[in-house]
């Protein structure tokens, strides 16, 4: 038997054979714990008994070689791939496996539209969730005005700012940026310099970007916390941890409806036949607000409103 014989055979196997002898397989690849655990659990109870769902752990401690063999050695017919990790070495697959077809939905991800560049057949659900929704949210809740709001972000995300910049426009925010280094030796230095541009500028709030690039314990301690105590603007962050600590309100992806995405995105698959078009990307269509209350007089809450929230931090 020839080698092109062989190689259609293989082919064969995988995308016919295996599932004909019974469910369909769905791979997700990424880590466990925490909001990644509460994605996962939706995912095989709405998917229902016609798929086989497994989880196999990648993390920055996961080989290469270890992602590729998890995918050979199970012939899944669509992967769930749930952070940076995954995506890229996803991106490496197809570059060395370009007769291996399988389509891909992303998530958990920082900067989705960025993370997806170079793929082929994959829908992207964005973790971040808009600027102009968690800005707009908060101007509906409290009395003072939110009109320009500073952010600080790396160069990398200037597109990402822009793009951020434009949806705010459209509901009269002026988002106020500063760019700095990708990689800094000094992050704290960079971020205390970015903050002291934004001081001149007459802000209403400050948004976090979701980047642990800018969000490192060491830029936290020695330039986040500081700065923005002095700053005493309210501060939009992006996850949990953050509203808990520096921040005082976020809008937050709800883990239970990312899963619910995620198995829509497999329908639309298999819908397809396991073929994608086109790739795109999407927001998170279920979201969680949290208001962090712990805060000294830096905004005014009416009662009646604290009903919109759906997490309220106090001690």
């Amino acid at each position: 038997m020839g080698g092109a014989m062989k190689r259609q055979m293989l082919l064969f196997m995988w995308f016919v054979l295996l599932p004909a002898f019974g469910t369909t397989p769905i791979m997700v690849l990424g880590p466990d714990g925490g909001g990644f655990d509460e994605v996962l659990k939706v995912i095989p109870e709405e998917l229902g008994h016609d798929f086989e769902v497994s989880h196999r752990l990648v993390n920055e401690r996961t080989g290469y070689d270890q992602f590729e063999n998890y995918i050979k050695s199970s012939g899944p017919r669509v992967v769930v791939l749930m952070d940076n990790v995954s995506i890229n070495y996803f991106r490496r697959f197809q570059t060395l496996n370009p007769d291996i077809k399988i389509p891909a939905v992303a998530c958990m991800a920082l900067f989705m539209d960025q993370a997806v560049v170079g793929l082929n057949q994959v829908i992207g659900i964005r973790y971040e969730v808009p600027a102009v929704t968690s800005l707009v949210s908060l101007r509906d809740l409290i009395q003072q005005p939110v009109d320009r709001v500073g952010v600080i972000y790396r160069e990398m995300s200037q597109e990402f700012f822009e793009r951020q910049k434009d949806l705010c426009a459209r509901e009269q925010i002026e988002l106020i940026g500063v760019a700095i280094p990708n990689v800094n030796d000094d992050m704290s230095r960079a971020v205390r310099k970015a903050f002291d541009k934004l001081k001149k500028s007459n802000l209403d709030a400050l948004w976090v970007v979701n980047d642990s690039g800018l969000l490192s314990r060491e830029a936290l301690t020695y330039a986040w916390i500081p700065r923005i105590k002095r700053m005493k603007k309210p501060v939009v962050v992006g996850v949990r941890p953050l509203v808990e600590g520096v921040g005082h309100f976020a809008v937050l992806p709800d883990h239970q409806g990312i899963g619910l995405q995620i198995t829509n995105a497999i329908f639309e698959i298999v819908d397809n036949n396991f073929e994608l078009t086109e790739n795109h990307v999407v927001n998170p269509v279920a979201v969680r607000t949290v208001l962090n209350l712990n805060q000294e007089g830096l905004f005014t809450v009416a009662n009646e409103k604290l009903g919109q929230v759906d997490v309220v931090i106090q001690r």
